[in-house]
């Protein structure tokens, strides 16, 4: 059988099992292997085809959004309700070098 891409024999080939789960079918991907890919649950793939056919899956890798300082205080509340803990922390004199 001629393939569109080449297999690493130096690595282990490993066996999975599809299990009805519903109306689909759901697969229990092998932890290591899905640490090799960097997916974890509730990661996306893509199922893609070669040109002979068979089918790859490729991880979508979703480029986490970075927020600035201003933003992420803008969504702050004007007021904060401290529990009982805290409002004591907050009235406790220094007894050190915190200024």
């Amino acid at each position: 059988m001629s393939r569109a891409f080449e297999i690493d024999e130096s690595r282990p080939i490993t066996e999975i099992k599809f299990r009805k789960t519903g109306g689909s079918l759901s697969v229990i991907w092998p932890s290591a292997n899905a640490a090799a890919l960097h997916v974890t649950d509730g990661s996306v793939a893509k199922i893609a085809y070669t040109k002979t056919g068979e089918q790859v899956i490729i991880p979508v890798t979703q480029a986490r959004r970075k927020y600035s300082l201003t933003e992420l205080l803008a969504e702050m509340p004007d007021q904060v309700d401290l529990s009982k803990d805290h409002a004591a922390w907050e009235q406790m004199r220094p007894v050190g070098n915190e200024i």
